[in-house]
Parts: C-alpha cells; structure tokens; sequence
C-alpha cells in the first residue's frame, strides 16, 4: 500500500485527538460474519460494507459495541458474550482523521439481525471469512483477515495492526 501524507493538523502543539470505534463482528454457527452495506449516501464509505460499528461515547468500550449493535441492528448482546478480538490504528482513506477501532467477537445474542437504521445501512448479510463482499471498508478488510487467521489458531494471534499511516 502507498501511503500518502496526513491531512491531519493540530495548531495547539502536537497533540491530535483520535476518533474510537468499536466494532462488533457477529460470528454464526455457520462460522460467518454479519457484515452490512453502509449507504450510498453516507460521506464516509458509503456504499461499503462493513461490521456493525459506532463511535465510543461517554462509556465502556464493551458498552459501547453492545449500544451499536442494539440501535443498528436490534439485537441485544450481554458485554460477557463479547471477545476483544482486535485493534487497529489507522488513518482514514476519506480524510476522517486518525481513530483506533477496538474489534469484538460476538457468537451469543438475543433476537434476529435487521437493519435498524435504514438511513445509514441499505443491507446486511452472512459472508463466509474467506467470500468478503466488495467493497469493504479498507481498515475492516484487514482486521477481519487478522481476526480470522487469530480464529483458526484457536487464539487471537496479532491483536494489534496499523493501516493506512505513512510508512517511514
């Protein structure tokens, strides 16, 4: 991958606030993943797809993925069915800025996936790890490719990526 320079500037000396998301991959018996098709009128990815995701607000990262995924797609996951699976520091290939995404694992929840926020998710899905729709957000792509690798060692291998920094 070919980085290109950050777009990012801080004008109080070096300190840049980065953006948290969390990110809950919902894994069936099957052993595929939910996965939903962002809008295409969304400025950030639309028309990509991508894991049930949402800003971290004012509460636990746990807490957090489970409010995503309850007002995305309405089901409701206990924050101890969840499994850190991993994180990712990237830069935004649309001019979002630097975010963290913590990813979690999710084979346990109450009720059947719908899109709940039609305004911003136009479909959703089960895909097999190895059969990702096109296209995907980039940043996910290569979590879920760490995820799945961390999966079929029985452990979560490389918990930790980057994606999309200038390399040096």
């Amino acid at each position: 991958m070919t980085a290109t320079p950050l777009a990012v500037t801080d004008p109080v000396g070096g300190n840049v606030r980065h953006a948290v998301g969390v990110h809950t991959v919902l894994i069936d018996d099957q052993g595929r993943i939910l996965l939903g098709q962002r809008a295409d009128s969304l400025p950030l990815a639309g028309g990509k797809w991508s894991t049930t995701c949402g800003n971290l607000e004012l509460e636990s990262a746990p807490d957090g993925a489970v409010r995503e995924v309850r007002e995305e797609i309405g089901v409701e996951i206990d924050p101890l069915n969840l499994r850190f699976a991993h994180l990712t520091h990237f830069v935004n290939d649309q001019g979002f800025g630097p975010a963290m995404a913590l990813f979690f694992t999710a084979r346990t929840w109450i009720g059947t996936p719908r899109i709940c926020e039609p305004d911003k998710c136009q479909r959703i899905g089960w895909f097999s790890f190895d059969d990702l729709p096109q296209p995907i957000v980039p940043y996910v792509e290569n979590a879920l490719t760490v995820i799945r690798a961390g999966l079929s060692d029985d452990q979560l291998s490389t918990a930790f990526s980057v994606f999309g920094w200038p390399t040096s």
